[in-house]
C-alpha cells in the first residue's frame, strides 16, 4: 500500500499539508493476510486474539514497528481502509493534551475558515505545540507586525526569522522567534502566539523550509 510513497512519487500538486492525508508516510505496508478484522467498538479493552490477528495481518517497513511490533499510525491508516476501521471514533477517544498556560486568546481580526489549512490550522497547531514542542524547532516563518507611519496610519510589516528552541516556565511553553537580519528583537510567543504566527505563515505562502545555501 502507499507503493507511490514509498517511491517518493508525489503528485505535483501535492504539497506540505496534502502529503500526510493523501499519502500517510513514506513506509511501505504489507498485507500478510486476508482475514477480516473486526472489533466490538463499545468495548474499551482488546483481545489477544484481535491483537495476534492484526499482527498476522500486516507489517510496516518503518522502524518502529520492528521495535513494538505492534500498531503504528500506518497500520492504523491501513485498517481503516481494508477493514473499516473505525479510526475517526478512535481518535475521539483518545485523551487530548490541553496546551499549557492560559486559555487562547481571542482574534483581533476578522475569524477566517481554517477548513482547508490542514496541518496548519490554528486549533491542529494547538495541539501539536503542546505535544510536540520540538517539531517546529529550525522552521521558517513570517511574523506580522502593526505600525504606524509618519502620517499616523496604520500599517502592517512582515518580519521573517526562525524558530528557536523553547523554555518551560511553570506549565507554559514560550518559544523565540529570530529575525532575519537583525530586523528587530527577538520575539517571544506562547503557543497560542506561535499558533497563529505559523498558520499566517502558510497563508502567506512563505515557505518553513528552506535551503541553507
Amino acid at each position: 500500500m502507499y507503493i507511490n510513497s514509498h517511491r517518493g512519487q508525489l503528485q505535483p500538486a501535492d504539497g506540505p499539508a496534502q502529503k500526510e492525508k493523501h499519502y500517510l508516510s513514506l513506509h511501505l505496508v504489507k498485507v500478510l493476510s486476508d482475514e477480516p478484522f473486526i472489533h466490538d467498538w463499545d468495548s474499551a479493552t482488546w483481545s489477544e486474539k484481535e491483537i495476534l490477528l492484526i499482527r498476522r495481518k500486516f507489517a510496516c517497513d518503518c522502524k518502529a514497528f520492528f521495535e513494538t511490533w505492534w500498531l503504528r499510525s500506518h497500520i492504523l491508516g491501513s485498517l481503516q481502509i481494508i477493514d473499516d476501521f473505525n479510526l475517526r471514533w478512535l481518535l475521539k477517544a483518545l485523551p487530548v493534551k490541553t496546551p499549557p498556560g492560559r486559555p487562547r486568546k481571542a482574534p483581533k481580526t476578522k475569524p477566517v475558515d481554517e477548513s482547508t489549512d490542514g496541518q496548519y490550522s490554528v486549533s491542529h497547531q494547538l495541539v501539536t505545540l503542546a505535544r510536540n514542542p520540538g517539531e517546529v524547532v529550525g522552521w521558517r516563518v513570517m511574523v506580522r507586525k502593526e505600525s504606524t507611519n509618519d502620517n499616523g496610519e496604520v500599517i502592517y510589516k512582515n518580519f521573517t526569522g526562525v524558530v528557536r528552541p523553547w523554555t518551560e516556565e511553570g506549565e507554559r511553553y514560550f518559544w523565540v522567534v529570530e529575525f532575519d537580519h537583525q530586523a528587530g528583537p527577538d520575539a517571544k510567543l506562547d503557543v497560542e502566539e506561535l499558533a497563529e504566527v505559523i498558520n499566517y505563515t502558510y497563508r502567506s505562502r512563505y515557505p518553513f523550509f528552506q535551503p541553507s545555501w
